[in-house]
């Protein structure tokens, strides 16, 4: 008999008030299609039974315990090895209400998950990728911090009831999971204490507090006394190897410290100068009266970007060593 033909049987049996029968049928369902990872059709069935039978509690304790087990062992061997910190401190239920809660997208590089500013119901876990924690201040938007594979992000919004105050964009294609909060409430519900649980966990899984950045990179920015300087910039960004890209791109001086610089460039693409944001780059600075020859070269990374209008960004440039201070005052008299 399919199990199809089963079901149907059984269902005939609780219409003929034959329930003690049909609790047996609707069990045997139940662990047959816990075997197959149907566990959709199981806990259906399961639902059924409680439901037509309430008092059938061999039935429904078993067939419960069962289709936990089998949920548990079937979690993805990989995605519980990438995620141990999580699963060594999970229950075998709240493992697998937590890993079938789960939605899994892959999204190409330079979208917005989180906005600066915006609700956000979703708390994200990076399974493969890196992505960009930015903060827009004025019309300058500021780059953070990089997210890779291993980490959470969207807690403080996802936990409690508050806009966000940075943004989250993908910096490479990446591969994400995420839980809603209607999920996790329900999952509480459930399982009293799992949303504390989970929050505290997740701490664990955020190396660097965005907050922290912005107030030490204040700090910093304030350390260097700046200078106007008259000259040009060209800029190659640098793959993840290491090496630069082909084709560079041009600025004009704004200012100069020896902890970094600024410059202006011209782009039509807005998108494109927001992945420009956290990018590790090496530049060449060239003064007006040496035409083409640089006077320094210098790596860093592009720490923040302000839109000033007309197509024109101003590029903040942060270095990996500080400027020399001989040349840093060649910079400032040969502009003079």
């Amino acid at each position: 008999m399919s199990y199809k033909e089963k079901e149907q049987q059984a269902f005939e049996l609780i219409d003929k008030g034959q329930k003690d029968e049909a609790a047996k049928l609707l069990f045997e369902l139940i662990v047959a299609y816990a075997e197959n990872h149907d566990f959709t059709k199981a806990d259906s069935l399961r639902q059924t039974l409680i439901q037509t039978n309430s008092m059938a509690l061999t039935e429904i304790i078993s067939s419960g315990e069962i289709l936990e087990e089998h949920k548990y062992n079937a979690i993805d061997s990989n995605h519980k090895k990438a995620w141990r910190r999580l699963y060594q401190e999970f229950s075998t239920e709240e493992a697998t209400e937590f890993y079938y809660s789960l939605k899994t997208i892959n999204i190409k590089p330079g979208k917005l998950i989180i906005q600066q500013g915006k609700l956000n119901d979703k708390l994200f876990f990076i399974n493969r990728g890196m992505l960009k924690n930015i903060c827009k201040s004025g019309t300058s938007e500021i780059f953070l911090k990089e997210i890779y594979a291993g980490e959470a992000c969207g807690l403080s919004t996802f936990f409690f009831i508050s806009t966000a105050t940075t943004s989250v964009i993908t910096g490479t294609n990446v591969n994400i999971s995420y839980i809603t909060q209607k999920t996790l409430v329900r999952i509480t519900k459930k399982l009293s204490g799992f949303d504390t649980k989970l929050q505290e966990l997740c701490k664990q899984l955020v190396k660097i507090d965005s907050t922290d950045i912005i107030k030490k990179q204040n700090v910093e920015r304030r350390k260097h006394q700046r200078f106007h300087v008259k000259g040009s910039v060209v800029a190659h960004l640098l793959g993840a190897d290491g090496k630069p890209h082909e084709d560079p791109f041009h600025g004009v001086f704004d200012d100069l410290s020896l902890g970094g610089t600024s410059f202006t460039i011209k782009s039509s693409t807005q998108e494109y100068v927001r992945s420009l944001l956290g990018s590790k780059a090496f530049i060449k600075l060239t003064l007006k009266n040496y035409k083409d020859k640089p006077v320094e070269t210098k790596n860093g990374w592009i720490v923040s970007i302000c839109d000033h209008l007309f197509n024109n960004y101003l590029i903040s440039f942060k270095f990996n060593t500080p400027l020399s201070r001989k040349i840093l005052h060649q910079l400032i008299k040969e502009s003079d």
